[in-house]
């Protein structure tokens, strides 16, 4: 049984994608994306992955600040210091990602790490081919299993990386003794309280 709302948001999705699908902009895109073999260069599509993850972050980043700004539930003295908090988090958050995740889609790091996981493969995979009488293309066939292997884990890693490590590991590390030091410096009670009674000495 299908839901008629259901029905019209999926029927428009799938316009919508089939219309941006076939413009030229996305066709460059997806060209650039590509080797002179047509098939998906995993370092550059990987970078992609890493500035998707990166960007939605950002957003979050803005959407957070601005409700903390409007937030009439934080006593107005503090949402701006709520909201720097926010914004320190979400750059901590932004940049991090990208520096670890281009870090580890650098090709020369890449082939160490992959050759060091998945080397062993290469001719395991070959030997395998020998012994199911495939002895010609044995070699061919254990270069293009490793060849996945690393392929795979390279699309991967830069989203690894950069969400495991940087976002749940790296930022609140970081940002955690960053906010006590905005707290204690800035939103400190007796602080507050001093800024209170300067500003209503000054306005008498």
């Amino acid at each position: 049984m299908r839901i008629p709302g259901i029905s019209i948001i999926s029927n428009q999705a799938e316009n919508l994608i089939e219309k941006v699908s076939g413009t030229g902009i996305t066709k460059v895109f997806v060209n650039n994306l590509c080797k002179a073999d047509g098939t998906i260069d995993e370092y550059k599509m990987g970078k992609v992955l890493v500035i998707a993850n990166a960007a939605k972050d950002l957003v979050n980043c803005g959407f957070y600040v601005n409700q903390s700004l409007n937030n009439k539930k934080i006593p107005e003295e503090k949402r701006k210091f709520v909201a720097a908090l926010d914004l320190t988090n979400g750059v901590f958050m932004v940049t991090s990602q990208l520096l670890l995740g281009f870090t580890i889609l650098n090709k020369t790091i890449q082939d160490k790490i992959t050759e060091k996981l998945f080397g062993g493969l290469r001719e395991k995979a070959a030997n395998f081919a020998r012994q199911m009488g495939n002895i010609e293309n044995a070699e061919k066939f254990g270069s293009k299993v490793f060849g996945n292997c690393k392929k795979g884990f390279t699309l991967a890693s830069g989203l690894i990386v950069s969400t495991i490590i940087a976002k749940r590991l790296l930022v609140p590390f970081i940002a955690t003794p960053t906010a006590g030091w905005f707290k204690n410096k800035y939103m400190n009670d007796d602080k507050l309280q001093s800024q209170d009674s300067f500003s209503r000495n000054n306005k008498d």
